[in-house]
């Protein structure tokens, strides 16, 4: 059995060794979070104790992570590409309670359409109802404060969707070219 003795996640990555899913990293994290000695088992790909009790499986950088199907490689990309483009639900909680009767979060968001339905209503709300339509203005606030929040859950995961589409769209690719 071959070990290596490593003090962190960045050194197990300099091996080009990466944990398998994002419990597997949690894991790892909190073993060296503890003190814990820990070592690489190279042979079995997998982070283990001074005993040799199992951490955390690993995945080699050069094999595909049975889990997303990718190489690390591929799942870099999808990170940096994902980190590029993320949205904030903190800025989506904002903006709702600040200008939620206006849908002024749906436009953030990339929800378009429904900022444009609630601006309008909030429009015609406020022209037929007048100072009646302000105890619905603030429920409606609280109410799109939540689901705005919910659409960045959405925005991000379809964010992390198209990346892993143009991986296998350039896998297709380069499979034809050979």
């Amino acid at each position: 059995m071959i070990n290596q003795r490593v003090q962190d996640m960045q050194e197990v990555r300099a091996y080009g060794y990466f944990p398998s899913d994002s419990t597997e990293d949690k894991r790892a994290r909190k073993a060296f979070d503890k003190g814990k000695t820990v070592y690489l088992n190279v042979e079995d790909s997998r982070l283990v104790d001074e005993q040799g009790k199992y951490i955390a499986h690993l995945y080699s950088s050069s094999k595909v992570n049975p889990a997303s199907n990718m190489t690390a490689q591929e799942e870099s990309y999808v990170d940096m590409a994902v980190q590029n483009n993320l949205k904030s639900k903190g800025t989506a909680f904002i903006l709702s309670l600040l200008f939620g009767a206006l849908g002024i979060a749906h436009f953030y968001t990339g929800n378009v359409i429904y900022g444009v339905v609630i601006l309008i209503g909030s429009i015609i709300g406020v022209l037929f109802l007048g100072a009646f339509f302000i105890p619905i203005c603030i429920v409606l606030t609280i109410v799109d404060c939540f689901v705005s929040m919910g659409e960045v859950t959405t925005y991000n995961r379809k964010q992390r969707l198209i990346a892993i589409q143009q991986i296998q769209l350039q896998r297709i690719m380069n499979n034809k070219a050979e």
